[in-house]
């Protein structure tokens, strides 16, 4: 599997993560993630583990989580190989859900920018425009969502 094969999986994960789990995109903690170890894994910093977080995404699934087919075409793990083993190179997915959500965070910022919202150098905020008041990453995501629906 390259690295293009790779990077679509794991778009097809984020996209379904924004369907099934608003707001996980903050949640994320690009520090810690390890998508080899299923509690440093996306899901596991989501749900629990990794075990939880397929439970959670595929509830009807039938299979062992470890076995799931809808995990391996949406980026959280490999696919398995002949021997079933989830063979594949692990450091290149996590670069893949590194590269995702340092891009999707960064379209959140730059959607804030362009409404005039401003950042703190000194924190990890944004500053409102209309009141001057400084809001925290963890709820950039509302407000982000609040300014897009007033725009339309």
């Amino acid at each position: 599997m390259d690295q293009n094969e790779i990077n679509d999986r794991v778009a097809r994960g984020a996209t379904l993560l924004d369907e099934k789990r608003p707001g996980w995109l903050n949640d994320a903690d690009l520090g810690r993630l390890s998508m080899i170890h299923g509690l440093l894994c996306i899901l596991g910093q989501l749900y629990g583990s990794y075990s939880l977080g397929v439970a959670a995404l595929w509830p009807d699934q039938v299979y062992s989580p470890h076995l799931s087919p809808g995990a391996a075409s949406h980026g959280f793990q490999f696919p398995l190989d002949s021997y079933g083993r989830h063979d594949g190179p692990w450091a290149l997915l996590d670069a893949a859900w590194t590269a995702r959500i340092t891009a999707l965070r960064n379209e959140q910022v730059q959607t804030l920018l362009q409404f005039g919202w401003l950042l703190s150098r000194d924190s990890l905020a944004v500053i409102s425009p209309a009141t001057g008041r400084g809001i925290g990453l963890g709820s950039m995501r509302e407000q982000l969502e609040e300014l897009i629906t007033a725009a339309a």
